[in-house]
């Protein structure tokens, strides 16, 4: 199968979206008449998938009519989540166009794309004005991220005062490194920037929010990954199971078996935070 990102950006995403369709349709769903709820899981591209992000969900402080900020949107699934569920407007914004072009296309074709939007941007140098929106999430973004003083600065500042922050990611646990590579967020230890809970959270009180929540959705992530490797082992043919490995290319098997054997390892944890702009 031809790699989407050798088509060019719009007919790259077009391919994915053909290909996740596919896979929906042999899964007995028909991709003309897709609610948000059918396409749940299948770009989640973090640990636990729908479910985790609808955990992160609840704790956040929502209702209708609010601004939030997508920061490493991806193809959008915590967007839509949060469009349908809270019924906000979310932009969503990610540094790969091809997954921001998916993004659109999924949105439209499940009824939301007047409830959100996706913008090219660099989550260290935000194009936004101070306080622009009512809150903020950020889901497995920022173990990619070297410069996360940044990350939380920039965050910070587009959120406004008593504003909200939700952020999910895999952490160091405390048995340590070393991790396998590759992983769902790099390719190899050069490109990793994982951190401990405590870590995070002083990043982010020194940033000026106030952490709320810490939760484990460690149980969540283990599941989840064991769910999706038992579907994909028992299927003929992976190519028309919907979920995550559509869209993360030939090593996702390997990267799938790399961060569950961490998580048994007690090598890394997923862990959500909400904090509070003070």
């Amino acid at each position: 199968m031809r790699d989407p990102r050798a088509l060019g950006t719009e007919a790259g995403a077009a391919a994915l979206e053909a290909r996740l369709l596919a896979a929906l349709a042999a899964a007995g769903r028909d991709p003309n008449r897709l609610q948000p709820a059918d396409l749940a899981g299948i770009d989640a591209l973090h640990l636990g998938g729908a479910a985790a992000s609808a955990k992160l969900l609840e704790r956040l402080p929502l209702r209708p009519g609010l601004a939030i900020l997508d920061i490493g949107c991806g193809a959008g699934d915590t967007a839509r989540l949060l469009a349908e569920r809270a019924e906000a407007f979310v932009l969503g914004i990610d540094r790969d166009p091809l997954l921001l072009a998916l993004a659109r296309r999924l949105a439209a074709r499940v009824g939301l794309a007047e409830h959100t939007a996706y913008l090219r941007a660099d989550a260290l140098a935000l194009p936004f004005a101070d306080s622009s929106f009512d809150g903020a999430v950020s889901l497995h973004l920022s173990m990619a991220v070297a410069a996360k003083a940044e990350l939380w600065a920039e965050a910070f500042r587009v959120v406004r005062p008593g504003g909200f922050l939700g952020l999910y990611d895999a952490v160091a646990g405390p048995a340590g490194a070393p991790l396998r590579y590759p992983t769902p967020w790099a390719e190899s230890a050069a490109a990793s920037f994982v951190e401990n809970p405590t870590e995070t959270r002083a990043g982010l009180e020194r940033a000026g929010f106030r952490v709320e929540t810490e939760l484990d959705l460690g149980e969540l992530a283990r599941e989840g990954l064991q769910r999706l490797r038992a579907r994909l082992d028992a299927a003929p043919d992976p190519a028309r199971v919907p979920g995550p490995h559509l869209l993360m290319g030939p090593r996702f098997a390997e990267k799938l078996d790399n961060v569950a054997r961490a998580l048994a390892e007690g090598r890394l944890r997923a862990i959500a935070f909400l904090a509070r702009r003070r």
